[in-house]
């Protein structure tokens, strides 16, 4: 009974579902310098520890050192502030006051069961105008290194990555477990890719987006240093935003439990819109800048899994 509970607890820890509908025309102050300047500050410092390595500017050591830098809330020090929020303006959604409040436990184990023992909703953050979650980070960061490796040392497709994301969103790590495929889980996923590339930029990104004007590292006299600032700018964008990029449910049942709530939101606030997307039109040119890879990246419906 105590190692099943033990279990269930750390599938609720894992998932950080948000509702960025609730209470989203609310100002937010826009926390983009703050984010940026702690992020800046654990570079250094996991370029520190890199070049304590015996091989002068060891790309195994780089790598394993910001790893252990932006990785997840559990091993990193940067994420784990995000997920926290402290020195943020942020909002902060219970389930139980959230577009999944009707969920059971049926519907969810971790929302409808765990949820009630433990809230693991993850704080929302302006970042430079974007509503998103600070768990899209640890997307960004994570998952984001899962791909680039899977690509660049395993080497597999573009596809082949995309796909892996894909399979483990609608599978336990997303809608088997919380009920929801999260395609802004998805999207922050694939930006990640483009960070990690973007640390010695040996490879070309797969797509033309936004690129610093630089590598974040170059070697000088067999030392790593920081070579451009990092701006999350050139990354986040509304497609991190559960309320454009929509995500989907895993059964029609459970989808509508959501809009229900959503509507409900409609009527006490008619003057805006709360159903996905609500930025129709961005949601639309968003999803055409990610070409050929936007089914595996940009939901614009249906909202239930087929």
């Amino acid at each position: 009974m105590i190692i099943g509970m033990l279990v269930l607890s750390s599938m609720a820890s894992m998932a950080a579902e948000i509702d960025n509908f609730k209470s989203r025309y609310n100002p937010l102050k826009d926390e983009k310098e703050t984010i940026n300047a702690w992020a800046n500050k654990e570079f250094q410092r996991a370029l520190r520890l890199a070049n304590h390595s015996v091989r002068p500017c060891s790309e195994r050591a780089l790598f394993a050192s910001l790893k252990r830098s932006f990785k997840n809330h559990y091993t990193d020090r940067f994420t784990r502030k995000l997920y926290k929020g402290r020195g943020l303006a942020f909002r902060k959604i219970p389930f139980n006051r959230s577009i999944y409040r009707d969920f059971t436990g049926k519907d969810s184990v971790v929302i409808g069961i765990m949820g009630k023992i433990y809230d693991s909703a993850s704080p929302i953050v302006n970042y430079n105008g974007y509503q998103v979650g600070t768990d899209k980070f640890e997307h960004f960061f994570g998952r984001g290194r899962a791909y680039y490796d899977m690509i660049h040392k395993d080497g597999k497709s573009v596809l082949d990555a995309l796909n892996f994301g894909l399979s483990s969103e609608k599978n336990f790590l997303g809608a088997i477990m919380t009920g929801i495929m999260s395609y802004a889980d998805l999207a922050a996923n694939f930006r990640g890719l483009f960070f990690w590339n973007h640390v010695l930029m040996k490879y070309p990104d797969p797509l033309e987006f936004k690129k610093p004007s630089g590598a974040y590292v170059t070697c000088t006299d067999g030392k790593w240093v920081q070579n451009t600032i990092i701006d999350f700018s050139i990354y986040v964008d509304a497609s991190w935003d559960e309320a454009v990029n929509c995500s989907k449910f895993r059964t029609k049942e459970i989808a509508e439990k959501v809009f229900q709530v959503q509507r409900y939101y409609e009527q006490l606030d008619p003057v805006h819109k709360y159903t996905c997307p609500v930025l129709p039109e961005e949601a639309s040119e968003l999803n055409s800048q990610f070409g050929d890879y936007a089914p595996m990246l940009f939901n614009l419906g249906p909202l239930f899994l087929e």
